[in-house]
């Protein structure tokens, strides 16, 4: 993940649209390494959490298929 952060802050200029403000702000405070790592952390928790979500939503979809529907009760 960080050879990604660091292609993305090598391209990372004021007033272009791929850089966020948080990256930019972070690169004034920050050696580039340092926000490199940082970048690829926030990048790396987006993903577990879009994982996250996603896996708790087929889970949530999975026991709500399995209930048998009351209005069918025999």
């Amino acid at each position: 993940m960080v050879p990604h952060a660091t292609s993305v802050i090598r391209f990372a200029k004021p007033g272009s649209k791929s850089a966020s403000a948080w990256l930019l702000q972070l690169l004034e405070r920050k050696p580039r390494k340092l926000a490199a790592v940082a970048l690829a952390n926030k990048m790396a928790r987006i993903i577990w959490a879009s994982g996250h979500v996603a896996a708790s939503k087929a889970v949530h979809m999975t026991a709500f298929e399995s209930r048998p529907d009351p209005a069918s009760t025999t």
